[in-house]
């Protein structure tokens, strides 16, 4: 079974049939439309909610492979990549083991976010 949020007055709506929310811009609630493209107007943001943190299937060991991250500024950086995720909806990630220094790094470079894969350079 899967979680239901409410919409509306007294509907509750199954998260599985949610294909997407749109905040109002005046933070009054949102719009959930669902897979068959109804649209439902809640009062709540209800976002958080729905978010069901994708479950991983698998984590895969790789060489030659690097990942590619954007930052606020608009430069990027290139990390090597020793595993990747792949998640229950397809999509692949690299996993990304954090240490304090690289926390410092990354708040003092404003990171944005992981955009792709690349091949590694052999130097």
């Amino acid at each position: 079974m899967c979680k239901f949020v409410p919409v509306g007055k007294s509907d509750l709506l199954n998260t599985n049939v949610v294909s997407r929310i749109v905040p109002m811009e005046d933070d009054s609630g949102c719009v959930v439309i669902t897979n068959d493209g109804q649209h439902f107007l809640s009062e709540f943001d209800l976002t958080e909610e729905v978010d069901t943190f994708e479950r991983v299937r698998a984590i895969i060991p790789c060489k030659g492979i690097s990942s590619i991250y954007l930052n606020r500024d608009g430069s990027t950086e290139i990390r090597p990549c020793a595993f990747i995720i792949l998640k229950d909806n397809g999509k692949v990630e690299p996993v990304e083991f954090v240490t304090d220094a690289d926390l410092e790094h990354a708040a003092f470079n404003d990171e944005y976010g992981f955009q792709g894969f690349v091949p590694t350079r052999k130097v």
